[in-house]
């Protein structure tokens, strides 16, 4: 057995079986009862062999002695031992001892300074600090993918740090290495709740990727809550399903924690219970525990909004409520009410190393909430900000700052500390600005040259402001405050980006627009949130309340937005005229709600005025919901259906029985419409100008006939892979819509040369065509389009077989066209 391993050995013997086999023959061996009573003779020789070796007495002091060897040699470090010994037969240097050493059963990896115990039945007496450690152990596991592993000690000798104080390991290929259905694990004690980001950067670290079978995802509050409720911290529910715990503090306090279900139930905020964690070598250990140490700083962080350290909250009054929700992988946000006023305050708890405190001329220290985060100086890591601050708007950016941080205890301290530092928090409320600042402003004695500007002035610069950036003027000063905040900047509101809260968003928002017109904003008649991925019912909920002059809403992507928001929002907004609820998969139809129905006359559909509705990826669209849609929005004048794959013929017929106003009709990819449903449209007559079938691969001849007929104003056809189209069709339309402006027969390859003639002999208004991939075409179909088409702006004639000579026709026929062509012969 020299020069191999016993596992090399196993497997090179029983050859024609697979590992897993192996190892289930080892083990059977392993289990194998034997006779206690007959000592094994072979174990009894080496014992006496070791004995006299080493010269000692019994075999505890000679495993010590093994141990002790073994340290020496750099073989083990602390804490490790012996698992295996044995006697290496006599050769050229004569007899050897060989020693199988285990690698350190246990790491601490980190210890929460904030674990107190109480020394008497009084919640406010404590003894001293008694920190709770997580440890880790490392041991052996098998895998299903084979994994290359070290044979032999990667330490280089004598052992070596890197810059950073790690040590230094040898890549696998300067060692003896196997490829084995095997990793090592690293056991964590207690379990770890981690989330989506933390298993991500784990693969990344260790190539070792971890399967989603093998973990149970969950939202990352209800990790903690498992083990984190005590008899101090009381759980409830709302009515929608939110948990929410009230929690006793120092001085008879209560406070109470919502954690939004929508919010945390989102896929990318879930996390898992994490008890192993697989590797290949040790050189991944140290960026490990890292990601360890900054996952549990986060957990204790948010557990503290949900357990704290007293135990009786009997016959106390609940002062506050907060509400929590996740800001990014490293930070959260609580927002509140501050007592005595109708103040915001948001404050954000990151378990980052590096800060990135907010700090202004304008800004005074203020008081966070108590039990927010678990330091002593919170305080001094507080700042108060003027308006609603950007943070409410836009996702907050971790920053550098050139400034030393401050530290727990409010003096400059290096930014790199542990990361068991103090948690970082900013309050933003919004009160006017200057009421504290006086004394600064008196000292200055010089305007700035913007200063100089009229108030019309400034008006007109910040009417070309983003809402953003608009709210970040108005924390300047006490006049752009009040310009930043007049009504008749305030018409429009936009917000973007995934991870904005958007509801609190609008929420501060609409509050601060209510002053003048408590409970209204008169002023606000477009609202735009397009791909704010956490905008749920709630934030359209506060829209529907406070805007009754809504004229435009916009919530494409928005995919947690339901039936009944959408219900409160065209029921209490009368004016509202645009719609886009593109990729709202929840929506399913639009309507009055039953309150308003009951209000109004039998011909309450009518209420509805919207004109412009974008439903586009509205997967759950069915036939009934565009009937209902469709009576109870006469007054359609634009409906974008693309990819509502469950509409058929017959939800189209109630679309063109009461909606006779529609101008344009996008249906592209609805693959269950055929040519019923083309001649139901065909019933809009002169309205129709534009209409996009594109991928409807039901659609034929048949129908297009019907819309040439009925609709000879039509001025745009998209029918882009309908494969029923063939020459006569194209003959028809080009007779009977002689405005046509603008064709996509593209993918359609029964168009030839033959329905392009007729289209260039009656649609000499044609300004672009596109003809890709369609394989019959020629050169002949081209030059009769540029010699009939002066006024052709753009042709795409990719993957068709046409001649150089012919896209020089074009090209000298019409001037101002832009040829899309894949012939490397022109140029």
């Amino acid at each position: 057995m020299k020069g191999q391993s016993i596992i090399s050995n196993l497997h090179a013997k029983f050859a024609e079986k697979s590992w897993n086999e192996t190892f289930q023959l080892v083990r059977r061996c392993m289990e194998k009862p034997r006779d206690k009573s007959k000592p094994c003779e072979p174990l009894v020789r080496t014992l006496q062999r070791l004995q006299e070796g080493l010269d000692v007495s019994s075999v505890n002091t000679m495993r010590s002695r093994l141990e002790m060897i073994a340290k020496q040699q750099g073989l083990v470090l602390l804490g490790g031992g012996v698992a295996a010994m044995w006697w290496g037969g006599g050769g050229e240097g004569g007899p050897t001892w060989r020693i199988s050493c285990y690698c350190p059963p246990t790491i601490q990896f980190y210890i929460n300074p904030a674990d107190v115990k109480q020394t008497s039945d009084s919640p406010f007496a404590f003894k001293e600090m008694e920190a709770v450690v997580q440890t880790a152990q490392v041991t052996l596991g098998v895998s299903d993918v084979n994994h290359k592993l070290q044979m032999a000690s990667v330490i280089p000798q004598p052992p070596q740090l890197d810059a950073q104080g790690n040590p230094v390991f040898l890549p696998l290929n300067e060692v003896p290495n196997e490829t084995l259905p095997a990793c090592f694990l690293l056991k964590l004690q207690p379990a770890v709740p981690v989330t989506v980001s933390f298993v991500k950067k784990l693969s990344e670290i260790t190539d070792v990727t971890m399967l989603d079978v093998d973990l149970q995802w969950a939202p990352l509050p209800k990790l903690l809550m498992r083990g984190s409720l005590s008899a101090n911290s009381h759980e409830e529910t709302l009515h929608d399903g939110d948990p929410i715990f009230t929690v006793s503090l120092f001085g008879g306090v209560m406070h109470r924690y919502i954690f939004p279900g929508a919010a945390w139930d989102a896929p990318e905020r879930k996390g898992t219970a994490m008890d192993s964690i697989p590797f290949t070598h040790p050189a991944h250990v140290p960026p490990i525990l890292e990601l360890l140490r900054q996952q549990c700083a986060f957990n204790i962080l948010l557990s503290s909004c949900i357990t704290p350290q007293l135990v009786s909250s009997a016959g106390l009054v609940c002062n506050l409520h907060f509400e929590v929700l996740l800001e990014s992988d490293t930070s959260f946000s609580v927002t509140f009410q501050q007592p005595d006023t109708d103040n915001l305050a948001v404050c954000k708890g990151s378990s980052s190393i590096s800060s990135d405190i907010s700090s202004s001329t304008d800004h005074t220290p203020t008081k966070a909430p108590k039990n927010v985060a678990t330091s002593e100086g919170l305080d001094s890591s507080t700042r108060t900000l003027s308006t609603p601050s950007p943070g409410l708007i836009l996702p907050s950016k971790s920053s550098s700052l050139s400034s030393p941080a401050l530290s727990s205890n409010g003096h400059e301290t290096n930014s790199s500390s542990s990361s068991s530092a103090p948690a970082e928090t900013v309050a933003v409320v919004h009160p006017q600005p200057g009421t504290h600042t006086r004394s600064r402003q008196s000292k200055a004695h010089s305007h700035a040259p913007i200063d100089l500007l009229p108030d019309h002035t400034l008006l007109q610069i910040f009417s070309h402001l983003p809402t953003n950036q608009l709210c970040r003027c108005a924390r300047v000063c006490r006049r752009w405050y009040n310009l930043a905040w007049d009504p008749r900047l305030w018409s429009t509101i936009r917000l973007t980006g995934e991870l904005l809260h958007a509801d609190r968003a609008i929420r501060v928002l609409t509050h601060r627009l209510c002053q003048d017109t408590p409970n209204v904003c008169l002023t606000l008649e477009t609202v735009v949130v397009n791909g704010c991925k956490r905008l749920t019912d709630r934030g359209l909920h506060v829209v529907a309340q406070c805007c009754p002059e809504l004229r435009r809403l916009e919530v494409a992507g928005c995919y947690n937005i339901s039936n009944e928001a959408v219900f409160e929002v065209v029921s209490r907004c009368p004016n509202l005229e645009h719609l886009n609820l593109s990729g709202c998969s929840k929506v399913t139809c639009i309507s009055l709600t039953q309150e308003a129905s009951l209000q109004l006359s039998p011909l309450h559909g009518q209420q509805i005025s919207i004109h412009y509705l974008d439903m586009t990826d509205c997967f759950s669209l069915e036939d009934e919901g565009l009937r209902t849609i469709a009576y109870h929005c006469p007054r359609l004048t634009h409906l974008y259906l693309r990819r509502c794959t469950r509409l058929t013929d017959e939800a189209l017929r109630h679309l063109a029985l009461h909606c006779p106003s529609i101008k344009e009709l996008s249906l592209s990819d609805c693959r269950l419409v055929g040519d019923f449903g083309l001649r139901e449209v065909a019933r809009l007559e002169g309205c129709l100008r534009y209409l996009s079938v594109a991928h409807c691969t039901r659609i034929t001849d048949v129908g297009m006939r019907y819309v040439a007929r009925y609709c000879p104003r039509l001025r745009y056809l998209n029918a882009r892979g309908c494969e029923g189209l063939t020459d006569h069709g194209l003959g028809h339309l080009a007779r009977s819509c002689p405005k046509l402006k603008s064709l996509d027969v593209g993918k359609c390859p029964l168009v030839s040369d033959s329905g392009l003639e007729q289209l260039a002999m009656y649609c000499q208004g044609l300004r672009r065509v596109s003809l890709r991939a369609c394989e019959s075409v020629t050169g002949r179909g081209l030059k009769a389009l540029a010699a009939n088409c002066c006024e052709l702006q753009l042709l795409n004639v990719q993957d068709c077989e046409v001649s150089p000579e012919a896209l020089r026709f074009v090209r000298r026929h019409c001037r101002r066209c832009v040829i899309e062509h894949t012939n490397p012969a022109f140029y």
